[in-house]
């Protein structure tokens, strides 16, 4: 962007470019003062250039230092946004914070721009998660993708195993006479079940 120095000592002459990205000049006691051309743009120290905007999945962090005290404009980095959280990165503003997951979805790995949504059989209840949990046996996932809870399966119906998305019905002769069962009990001597249910 600029050279200084120019033979002078203290380095108070600045040659610039027409079209640098950066602009510099000499401050009061001869210090050289730089600051980004476009002030919608920010100081990468990682890159040491100036920047219009994050990376979809980083959010902007300020860096403050005496290192960057000759830097008038914003400075600071690019970083990936933490599990359980992501951005969409745009060319018209800058994100400084993360959103979270919201419920029934997730990120499991840092620098992410969108969540996915929970698997048939999971869920996950509060925002910001990083993983689904497994709903148990008994229960069954409210949606087939992106639940936030599990229900109990229907007296009458049951799931054997962790992670289903809907309940069976209990076999004739059998039956459940609570909800969130994970198996049905054969029909006393006398009775049978009614599998209308």
């Amino acid at each position: 962007c600029c050279a200084l120095g120019g033979g002078h000592p203290g380095g108070a002459n600045i040659i610039m470019d027409e079209i640098s990205p950066i602009t510099c000049s000499s401050g009061s006691s001869n210090e050289v003062m730089c600051k980004c051309s476009d002030d919608t743009e920010r100081y990468d120290i990682m890159t040491s250039s100036c920047i219009s905007s994050c990376n979809s999945g980083e959010r902007w962090e300020y860096v403050d230092s005496n290192e960057y005290d000759t830097i008038t404009s914003k400075v600071g980095r690019c970083v990936e946004c933490s599990v359980g959280t992501f951005s969409v990165g745009s060319v018209n503003s800058w994100i400084d914070t993360c959103l979270n997951c919201t419920a029934g979805a997730y990120t499991s790995t840092d620098g992410k721009s969108e969540c996915s949504q929970c698997d048939s059989g999971t869920y996950s209840s509060s925002d910001g998660m990083s993983e689904c949990d497994k709903c148990v046996a008994g229960t069954y996932s409210e949606f087939v993708k992106g639940s936030s809870r599990c229900l109990n399966c229907t007296a009458g119906t049951y799931t054997s195993t962790d992670e289903k998305s809907e309940c069976t019905q209990c076999d004739g002769g059998t039956y459940t006479s609570l909800d969130g069962q994970s198996q049905c009990q054969t029909c006393p001597r006398g009775k049978h079940s009614d599998l209308t249910i």
